[in-house]
Formats: C-alpha cells, structure tokens, sequence
C-alpha cells in the first residue's frame, strides 16, 4: 500500500533509477507502483496502533524537520513508531552521508538508534564511487569537487 502525507506527491509519481543497472525488478517495481492508490494519512498516529507495516521510510527535510528544528510531534512519532517495533530508515536527497544524516536528527533531539538506518544521495554517490561497479563510474577518475552551501561546511 503505497501512502502520501501533508499533499506531498506520492510515490507513485516518482521514477526510481536503477545505478546497479537491475531494469527488470525495477519496471515490476514501477508497474506496481503505478497501479496502487496511495491513502492520504494525517500523521504516523493513524498508522501505528494494530500496525500492519514492518518498517517506515521517512524524508527527514519538511517531513521530521525544517532545516533546524523537528516538527511538533515528530521526535515523539518516531519514539512511537520504534516502540511498536517498525524499522526506521531516513531517505533524503541531502549530499550528507548516512551517519552524518542519523547525527544531525541526533542534535535535533531524536534518539539516534530509533533509526535502523539512512539512505542519502550522498550515501549513493559515495558508494558508486567507493565501489565502481561498472564501466561508467571506472572511467571518472579519481578527482572530484564537491559544492555545497558555504555556512554548512564539509560533509
């Protein structure tokens, strides 16, 4: 069952790119996607009592927090969410790597091992590059130049 929340688009709008090069899982993941209606939900709390879901994926930037502090409600939501014994896992476009990503909710007050992990663009990019998995990625070099904003440092 797919689900979106606060109007956000949902899921099933969103095209997932394969970086392993798996397009035949990926297109069943697609077309399965395409034909689920996603329900509309006010809130974690309508999900967790009698839950049928075994783990959550949660956007941290405008779902948990806005750039600088949680949503009223939303350290309280994940501590219940963990308590029912769903698996957290934060996704997010930020170019921060997964540790950075679960330390920085850390500092915004949510219990950092309430999430089982994060997958981030920069989790990904570093990956690839770690890993070089195919003709593409070996063929970069071994030089690159990172930009972010200039008051958020090095990631």
């Amino acid at each position: 069952e797919m689900l979106s929340a606060n109007g956000l688009l949902p899921t099933t709008h969103c095209k997932v790119p394969s970086l392993r090069g798996n397009l035949v899982s990926n297109q069943r993941m697609q077309a399965k996607a395409a034909s689920a209606t996603p329900r509309l939900v006010e809130g974690l709390g309508e999900l967790l009592p009698g839950t049928r879901y075994r783990a959550l994926l949660l956007d941290q930037y405008g779902v948990l927090h806005d750039g600088k502090k949680p949503y009223a409600g939303a350290v309280a939501a994940v501590a219940a969410a963990y308590a029912q014994g769903l698996q957290l896992y934060i996704i997010s476009n930020s170019s921060r790597r997964a540790a950075g990503t679960i330390s920085k909710l850390a500092k915004m007050g949510f219990n950092s091992s309430h999430f089982t992990g994060a997958v981030t663009s920069g989790e990904l990019a570093h990956r690839e590059l770690s890993t070089r998995p195919d003709q593409w990625w070996e063929g970069l070099g071994h030089r690159c130049i990172h930009t972010t904003w200039s008051s958020r440092g090095s990631i």
